[in-house]
């Protein structure tokens, strides 16, 4: 584990070298606006480009040995600002970017910049956002905006159109089974992990580290017996519900794709069992599929946009579709 929290992840390597030197060469935007589907190699980037960014070495950045980078170590840097969602809240509140105007007011202490790194900037509501536009419109001379986002679609347009938007690189298939390769040994697991996390190699070690692969054989013998009329509804949702809804959702995602991909010649990357192959055969399979992937999709939407949706509706919604999609097929 000790990569994720030292070293830069591979694929990071050159957009960050790249970054390092427009700084040294005054080319830097004052706001930069990091999107990235990945939030755990996005927040690993911003820390280490933050940390190099304040370094005050000559040659390597960070070099962990100045002044700046023990100071930011220790959590008291004061030429730095973290702004995030708090523990508890649900979006950036006014009063914290209200400090981040005050902080783009005060002078260097340590070097010769500030950085303000922001996270969640999507958060911010209407009022929040506008407070920040002061600083995008008018730039202080020594301080850097590095900005975050997960969703940049919910990010106002006046914010968008004063940041310049860095998109962070995913790694390609192969960097990622080489990473991965370093914990996951066996091909087969890594390319049934990558297929299940589409493509991310923190997700599919974490997943690994879990083993989740045998939950995933798990799931998948829950919808067979299901379609085989094994076992009941309410019995399987309630069992999903205090297993882990989410991870089975996932895997329902997961699941229509593959299925989708071997009806159409593709690989079977999840290792499916013959009786859930078998339905890829039947007539109207597909027509069939994609209105209960839909619902799928619909379903995990619901869960990542409520606070608080009703889980045990959504799992048990979805378990009769299920079985009344493969009914239609064997029948």
């Amino acid at each position: 584990m000790a990569e994720r929290s030292n070293h830069l992840f591979p694929w990071m390597q050159s957009l960050f070298e790249g970054l390092i030197e427009r700084n040294q060469a005054k080319q830097l935007p004052h706001a930069i606006l990091f999107v990235g589907e990945w939030l755990e190699d996005t927040e690993q980037f911003l820390t280490r480009l933050t940390r190099a960014l304040l370094c005050q070495s000559a040659d390597e950045k960070p070099c962990g040995q100045c002044k700046s980078c023990l100071l930011f170590q220790a959590g008291s840097h004061p030429d730095l600002l973290n702004v995030t969602v708090e523990e508890g809240a649900k979006r950036i509140k006014i009063d914290q970017v209200r400090a981040v105007i005050e902080f783009d007011t005060k002078k260097p202490q340590i070097g010769q910049i500030k950085v303000i790194a922001m996270t969640a900037i999507e958060t911010m509501n209407a009022n929040s956002a506008n407070a920040l536009l002061k600083c995008l419109e008018e730039p202080s001379p020594n301080t850097l905006l590095l900005l975050q986002s997960n969703d940049i679609h919910q990010v106002l347009p006046t914010i968008l159109s004063r940041c310049q938007k860095q998109a962070l690189p995913k790694p390609s298939l192969e960097e990622a089974h080489l990473w991965l390769s370093k914990s996951v040994s066996e091909k087969a697991h890594r390319d049934r992990l990558l297929s299940f996390t589409d493509g991310n190699p923190l997700k599919a070690q974490q997943y690994y580290e879990d083993n989740r692969l045998l939950a995933l054989d798990n799931y998948a013998d829950q919808l067979i017996r299901l379609m085989q009329g094994e076992v009941r509804i309410v019995e399987l949702g309630e069992k999903i519900i205090k297993d882990n809804p989410n991870a089975w959702l996932d895997y329902l995602q997961t699941l229509c794709i593959t299925l989708s991909k071997v009806s159409a010649g593709g690989a079977n990357d999840q290792q499916l069992s013959r009786a859930l192959v078998e339905l890829t055969a039947k007539e109207k399979f597909s027509e069939l599929l994609y209105p209960f992937f839909d619902c799928v999709n619909e379903a995990k939407a619901e869960t990542l946009t409520q606070s608080n949706p009703n889980m045990q509706l959504l799992i048990e919604s979805l378990l009769y579709r299920w079985a009344a999609f493969t009914r239609k097929l064997l029948r």
